[in-house]
């Protein structure tokens, strides 16, 4: 049991670093199906996904 405890301990004195994701020609993404918008400009489709549901 204390293994599991000092597993969730948390250290005040480190900081949390947030990197956002950034999508990028050619990367694969999962998301739901439903959760896309289908868009169709100069003849070629185009899925818009919220980018919190990206993942």
């Amino acid at each position: 049991m204390r293994i599991l405890k000092n597993l969730w301990a948390t250290n005040n004195n480190s900081t949390v670093k947030y990197i956002p994701t950034q999508a990028d020609v050619g990367d694969m993404a999962l998301f739901l199906n439903k959760a896309s918008i289908e868009v169709k400009i100069e003849k070629e489709d185009y899925l818009i996904v919220p980018p919190k549901l990206l993942y």
